[in-house]
């Protein structure tokens, strides 16, 4: 049985309002349920997308675009399988990388794919030690009643990661569902992969990683107070929090769009510990171009469009001030339709 949610599963079957997913994303459905699979009652057949789908990168979303068309095929519902949190955090959270996408940002995402249906389980300890055919049996087939699943090349379920494609290409049709296995996505010459994106992001390659993931790296902020530093300077700037567990850029300096409320603004991010303040906390905070809203207590998109320049220290306040009036200006250029 798979273990509730805090504050999710409480809710187990609702709604997620649209995000964008991309430049050329398929028409958005606003009537995707997200069911927590403990509660899932109904025994409708669906082709369900198989994977961790961390980013929801191009790849991704070739394995989403294929569910959707078994389903149309078959008749029935399209569904994606996640788990609300990575496995290695689980089982080995020392070495757990960050995430591409929350949980909460990873529905947000999924909300423009087409997808009829979210189907997500906690990850246990408990629900790590279900064998890859009891797995099969009775989640997929018994719960779900997959009638056809899809996964990528490089899905891995079950105890100890043994099952693989082989085995669900196997084991599907004896337990009663078809198995399409997507092939990977390569653009250009590159394979597309989450590993990649995330080294993408760390390196500040925010540029690299919009073409991998098939749109700009987001995370999903609430706005804090601060020390009111960027306002005594000119520049008022939104002190913005995101959850440990979210992978942000490189320190340095970015050319963003901030989305408040679904209206978009242009703005500029610094990303660091503020070396010419002598601080040490890792910090992001943000500039609007062109207005000034209130945004304390808000919660709030910033899209990561262009890497400007690194984190370094400045010679005092004044020649800060300088360099940040040429990082608008560039933001500005960054940032031209």
């Amino acid at each position: 049985r798979c273990p509730r949610r805090r504050g999710l599963a409480g809710t187990a079957s609702r709604r997620v309002a649209a995000a964008p997913l991309g430049r050329a994303a398929p028409p958005v459905n606003t009537d995707m349920r997200v069911v927590a699979l403990d509660e899932l009652t109904s025994s409708q057949p669906r082709v369900v997308a198989l994977g961790f789908f961390d980013g929801v990168h191009m790849g991704h979303q070739r394995i989403i675009a294929t569910a959707l068309e078994r389903a149309r095929v078959e008749g029935v519902p399209a569904a994606l399988f996640t788990f609300s949190e990575p496995p290695k955090r689980v089982l080995r959270p020392e070495s757990a990388p960050q995430s591409l996408t929350t949980f909460e940002e990873k529905l947000e995402v999924l909300s423009s794919s087409g997808l009829d249906q979210v189907l997500w389980c906690p990850f246990t300890r408990e629900f790590s030690h279900l064998s890859p055919e009891v797995f099969l049996r009775d989640v997929v087939r018994g719960r779900m009643s997959a009638v056809a699943v899809v996964a990528g090349p490089n899905y891995h379920f079950g105890e100890g990661a043994r099952g693989d494609v082989h085995m669900l290409a196997e084991l599907g049709p004896r337990f009663g569902f078809g198995v399409e296995v997507v092939a990977p996505l390569e653009v250009g010459s590159i394979l597309v992969s989450s590993t990649l994106i995330r080294a993408r992001i760390a390196d500040g390659q925010v540029e690299e990683a919009t073409v991998l993931l098939g749109r700009p790296y987001r995370a999903l902020a609430d706005v804090v107070h601060g020390d009111a530093r960027g306002r005594s300077l000119g520049y008022p700037t939104a002190n913005l929090e995101v959850p440990p567990e979210k992978l942000l850029p490189a320190n340095g300096v970015y050319a963003v769009r901030v989305g408040v409320d679904g209206a978009w603004h242009d703005g500029v991010a610094n990303l660091g510990v503020r070396p010419t303040f002598g601080e040490h906390q890792r910090m992001l905070e943000v500039h609007l171009l062109d207005v000034s809203p209130d945004l304390y207590g808000r919660r709030v998109h910033i899209d990561f469009i262009r890497r400007l320049r690194g984190e370094r220290r400045f010679d005092g306040a004044a020649a800060l001030v300088a360099q940040i009036g040429r990082d608008v200006e560039a933001a500005r250029e960054a940032l031209l339709p």
